[in-house]
């Protein structure tokens, strides 16, 4: 199964914009029914009938795990806040949907199993969702760290999904940001995947205080990172700036 995108009027239609950027060397969706002002972490760019009746593992922090409220068969929430569990059981019960979805505690992919399968048979799933930190930084500086170029919790989790994907039509939905280092993003989606698609591309503007508020002396590092091609944003004026979220469905895994 290829990646498909919500239907027009689903969620507001509008047109993705793409104002002299950088390229990015991810294959368009041919089928561009694009999502205006989606923020990163909203993945319902998804179809309801993509996931209807099947089974997926949520790698994010929703307070209800989305793959539920679009129809399918069975999730796995994963989270490693302790308190997620809680949360997301209150609010399964409170929806109806606590017989198709199981939290489990951990980091990322653990809670489902290892590199090596168990007695040779590892769990798969028809889709993985994944909202991973990714803001670049010289060091931790909160939850929204990524590692020096942003990509860090990025490719663990494009790294670990063909282990846990269908062969035949496992899907990640993973949305990214611009500053995290898309070109390296795009190399190892490539790698691990046969076909990797740009559903969408918005722009968020930010101001430099933005970063600062989080560490200081982030936005001259992102500054950094861009003039050695590893971060891509546009400055506007000396108050703001924009970087792009870039909305991507990868399928076809290739097996390690």
């Amino acid at each position: 199964m290829r990646c498909r995108i919500a239907p027009p009027g689903g969620l507001g239609a509008g047109d993705c914009t793409d104002r002299g950027f950088a390229k990015i060397s991810l294959n368009q969706h041919k089928r561009h029914e694009p999502i205006r002002d989606a923020p990163p972490g909203k993945l319902f760019l998804i179809n309801n009938q993509t996931m209807k009746r099947e089974v997926i593992v949520s790698l994010t922090r929703p307070s209800l795990p989305r793959g539920a409220r679009l129809g399918a068969r069975r999730v796995v929430a994963i989270d490693l806040d302790p308190r997620a569990p809680a949360a997301v059981t209150y609010n399964t019960r409170a929806n109806s949907l606590e017989s198709r979805i199981e939290v489990r505690g951990g980091s990322w992919y653990e809670p489902i199993g290892s590199a090596k399968a168990v007695r040779g048979r590892r769990e798969r799933f028809d889709a993985i969702i994944a909202v991973p930190p990714q803001i670049p930084g010289p060091g931790v500086f909160g939850p929204r760290y990524g590692g020096p170029d942003g990509t860090r919790y990025l490719i663990a989790v494009i790294d670990g999904g063909p282990l846990f994907l269908e062969k035949t039509h496992g899907r990640l939905w993973l949305p990214a940001i611009s500053p995290a280092n898309p070109e390296a993003l795009s190399r190892r989606l490539e790698e691990r995947f046969k076909e990797v698609s740009m559903v969408c591309k918005t722009e968020r503007p930010f101001a430099p205080d933005e970063h600062e508020s989080m560490k200081k002396g982030l936005f001259d590092y992102l500054r950094t990172l861009r003039s050695a091609g590893r971060s891509d944003f546009k400055e506007i004026g000396s108050r703001w700036s924009i970087f792009r979220n870039l909305f991507i469905c990868a399928s076809g895994p290739r097996m390690p």
